[in-house]
């Protein structure tokens, strides 16, 4: 909470703050009338700061005749917290992260508050941007008939694969993710693994080398293995793909027959 003098000796910093503040600022009453109003505010609504004194904040944010449910400063009065929110504001074609601080007077009792929005229309679209990568990752991932599969760069562990990769191990998912390839021993020749990642942190490609794995009833195929580090979070992954020979061999002879 905040006790905010506005008398002509107000503090000097709290105006330089708040004139300077790229961020849209202005102070409410209760009734959430606009008292103070910063450049910044002032230059997004394309007016002056003086013009805004007197306006309902409701009204130039959202040209609506009253607060919304979702109103910080709606939700400070009520139980005298500071409360914070993220809102798109259609008015100024932006999301906002909107905080509502309460000011106090010299008995304590809160008297309006500090409304401060920040606009992250840019953080929004790039996690929008994100997920929809994600999205369409996810899709690719999943409905490839390359065995796909992302596993600890350490130990092999398997965080994540696709349906193609069950079918061509025999393994489910339950029993192959949180499991290594060498628990279920995958490689006929555990060395393979090793040449892989030694290959790839060389900075040597890893495309279509042969090898041998071992499915879940013991027969053992020959497949096309293909790997590239990632990093996810900061932590380093392998994801590799498998394509079974004779399965590929099969869909040559077919594609030919056409």
């Amino acid at each position: 909470m905040v006790k905010l003098n506005l008398s002509p000796h107000r503090n000097i910093d709290f105006e330089h703050i708040f004139e300077m503040s790229p961020d849209l600022v202005f102070i409410l009453d209760r009734d959430y009338t606009i008292l103070r109003a910063n450049k910044a505010f002032a230059s997004r609504m394309n007016i002056s700061p003086d013009s805004l004194i007197g306006s309902k904040c409701y009204w130039c944010l959202y040209q609506i005749d009253e607060p919304p449910d979702s109103c910080p400063h709606s939700l400070m009065l009520k139980d005298g917290k500071e409360h914070k929110s993220e809102l798109y504001i259609e008015p100024l074609d932006g999301w906002f992260s909107i905080t509502a601080t309460p000011l106090l007077n010299n008995e304590d009792t809160i008297w309006g508050s500090i409304y401060t929005a920040r606009d992250i229309t840019v953080q929004k679209r790039l996690e929008r941007a994100l997920r929809d990568s994600e999205e369409k990752y996810s899709k690719a991932f999943q409905i490839s008939f390359y065995a796909i599969a992302i596993t600890s760069l350490e130990d092999g562990t398997y965080f994540d694969i696709n349906d193609a990769f069950s079918t061509i191990t025999g393994f489910t998912r339950e029993e192959i993710i949180n499991n290594s390839s060498i628990d279920l021993n995958l490689w006929v020749d555990e060395q393979d693994r090793k040449r892989i990642i030694s290959a790839l942190i060389e900075g040597n490609e890893v495309k279509g080398n042969e090898v041998q794995i071992r499915r879940k009833n013991g027969e053992v195929i020959s497949t096309l293995f293909s790997a590239q580090i990632i990093s996810i979070r900061n932590n380093f992954f392998l994801l590799s793909s498998i394509l079974d020979k004779s399965d590929c061999k099969q869909r040559i002879n077919n594609y030919l027959k056409r």
